[in-house]
Parts: C-alpha cells; sequence; structure tokens
C-alpha cells in the first residue's frame, strides 16, 4: 500500500492507530452505500437522493450530483474515474450508468421486478453482477447496445434471494442464498460459477448453517470469501474447497441490519460495521485488533481504500480514518 509516494504494509500496529481524520456531513440522510475508485483517489457516496464524489486525498467534496425521478441505492465505480453503476429504489427498477463527468446517463438497464439487493462491478472487465428481490441473479455488459443481461440464474423455484461477489480475477463468481432450514435455523448455499461456463451450473459448492447471509466479499488474494449475516456474525471460507475456516462476532447487530463486511486489500484484516455506531477490525484468524468509536448511529457501510492507508465508514455521515502520525 502507498501513502505519500512511500510503500507501507499493513499491521497491527498501524490499524491500532487509525483515528478519525476528517468527518464528512454532506449527507442528510443515511448514506447507503460507498465505494473507492481503483487508484484510490476517489470515493462516491450515495443516500437515496444524491451522489456525492470526494476526493480523499485531499478530504473534499469535488460535486454532488442528484436523480430527480428515482431514489437511488448500491452505487459502484466502473474502471474509469468518471463513471459509477447504481440502481433505482422502486420501479422499473433499472440500474444507471452513469457519467458523473459529465452528469448524464449513459444506459438504463432494465430487466429486474423488484428492489436490488447486490450490485457488483467485474473487477477486470466491463461487465456486472446484480441480484434483486425478484429472485434472480442477472449479468450485464456495460457495451451491450440492448441492455439485456446477458445471463439469468432462477431462483424462484426456491423462493429466496441471493447475493453475489466476483473473484479478483474476475473469472469465478459466487452466489449464496437460503437452500432451507433445519431445527438450528437457515441453511444457507454457497455456489462457484466460472464466469465463461456459469450456465453448466455451479462448479463447488457448500452449506451453512448460520443466519441469513447478506454481504458476500472475495478477498484481494482470492483465497478466501467473506460473508455476513443478517445477525452478529461473519464467517470466514476457504474459496477453494469452501470449507469454514472462522466464525467470528462481538459486534452488535441485534436489530438484524444489512451491515456491510470487507477485507484490507492485503486480504490480512477484516472490517465490519455495527449497529452501536462502533466499527470493527479483526485479523484473519479472528483477533480483534481494533474498535474505533465516532459514528452517532449505526455503522452500515465500510470500505478500505485499495491503494492508500484510508479507511472509509458511514451512517449518514462519512467518517475519514487514517493512521494518527498521519494526519
Amino acid at each position: 500500500m502507498e501513502e505519500e509516494g512511500r510503500s507501507f504494509e499493513l499491521t497491527n500496529t498501524l490499524l491500532k492507530n487509525l483515528a478519525s481524520a476528517k468527518i464528512l456531513k454532506d449527507h442528510k440522510i443515511e448514506v447507503n452505500s460507498l465505494d473507492f475508485s481503483s487508484d484510490g483517489k476517489l470515493l462516491v457516496s450515495c443516500d437515496d437522493n444524491t451522489l456525492n464524489l470526494y476526493d480523499v486525498l485531499e478530504g473534499r467534496k469535488l460535486k454532488t450530483l442528484y436523480n430527480k425521478v428515482y431514489k437511488i441505492d448500491l452505487v459502484r465505480f466502473t474502471h474509469h474515474n468518471e463513471a459509477v453503476i447504481c440502481a433505482a429504489k422502486s420501479s422499473p427498477y433499472y440500474i444507471f450508468y452513469w457519467s458523473i463527468y459529465e452528469n448524464e446517463i449513459i444506459k438504463r438497464f432494465s430487466g429486474h421486478k423488484d428492489a436490488l439487493i447486490c450490485l457488483e462491478m467485474n473487477p477486470c472487465e466491463d461487465n456486472f453482477l446484480s441480484s434483486s428481490r425478484d429472485q434472480t441473479v442477472k449479468l450485464w455488459s456495460l457495451s451491450c447496445e440492448d441492455q439485456e443481461p446477458d445471463g439469468i440464474l432462477d431462483l424462484t423455484p426456491k423462493k429466496t434471494t441471493a447475493v453475489v461477489s466476483f473473484d479478483p480475477k474476475g473469472v469465478v463468481f459466487a452466489v449464496a442464498y437460503i437452500e432451507g432450514s433445519s431445527t438450528s435455523g437457515p441453511i444457507n448455499r454457497l455456489r462457484l460459477y466460472d464466469l465463461k461456463k456459469y450456465s453448466d451450473g455451479s462448479f463447488l459448492s457448500n452449506n451453512f448453517e448460520c443466519p441469513e447471509i447478506r454481504v458476500l466479499k472475495f478477498s484481494g488474494d482470492g483465497n478466501h470469501l467473506l460473508m455476513g449475516t443478517s445477525e452478529d456474525c461473519l464467517l470466514l471460507v476457504d474459496a477453494y474447497d469452501l470449507n469454514l475456516k472462522k466464525r467470528i462476532s462481538g459486534f452488535a447487530n441485534d436489530s438484524g441490519l444489512r451491515l456491510e463486511a470487507c477485507f484490507t486489500p492485503d486480504s490480512k484484516f477484516l472490517i465490519s460495521g455495527s449497529e452501536n455506531g462502533v466499527v470493527h477490525i479483526w485479523d484473519v484468524e479472528g483477533n480483534e485488533v481494533q474498535k474505533l468509536e465516532g459514528h452517532p448511529k449505526a455503522v452500515t457501510n465500510v470500505r478500505f481504500n485499495p491503494k492508500y492507508i484510508l479507511m472509509a465508514t458511514a451512517c449518514t455521515n462519512i467518517i475519514l480514518w487514517m493512521p494518527k502520525e498521519w494526519k
């Protein structure tokens, strides 16, 4: 990782020294999504009504954009700093391909019949995955002229919804959904698909008895999957055999919120928000490294910068965290 032209390794000591460097108070209602650009220089955030773009190296807002027709959610950078994708929260549930440089909707992708749950950009190609309450997962291409999905995974026979994630090479994607139930609770199914042969079905799968999986993330090295649930429980899974490696708890989520969780870019640490405003950091062995306080409300969005030792977390406010000595 980099900081002012220098390279640094993320360590327990650096993470223990994280402190609030900037509090951004531009949103008037809860932030529903965050994303860093691939070069780490920009942060995009959105609430139901507005999309804000920030220069994170200078800690300042660059612009605010509005969609005056639809409430928006799930904002994600494409491979270009000048464009994002995001989802409409009401019918016809468009996915917008939005130029934030020109403030122009480039394309509207249609096909979902209910609100989107998950929207994930392929890290290497110009395609993306979406999942919806309509019980389908769809694969799309930004270059598609007819703006229709390239592929569909239909979960309506199972009467369940899914979350999705691409592996860091963009050649495999993961899908998790509730398969059934037992006396101890839900049984979640995790499946891996080859992006080029997804129509052949998954090539690897496993079941997990745990609360409903609501967040799914590959680690940057591709070795692990992190699954966040509807309770105070994270599951760390081996991405090669889908066996459970660690179950992590100890953070507040009594209300069953969708609390985003993620890896640090080096894949050595895990981060999660919480219902009581605390940001938790663990190493991949499950040892708690840091608890950060500063949010007055539930922290539902967390992101670690891909290039710099900088973390963004959000409730209504966005806090940028960095080591104390670098503030």
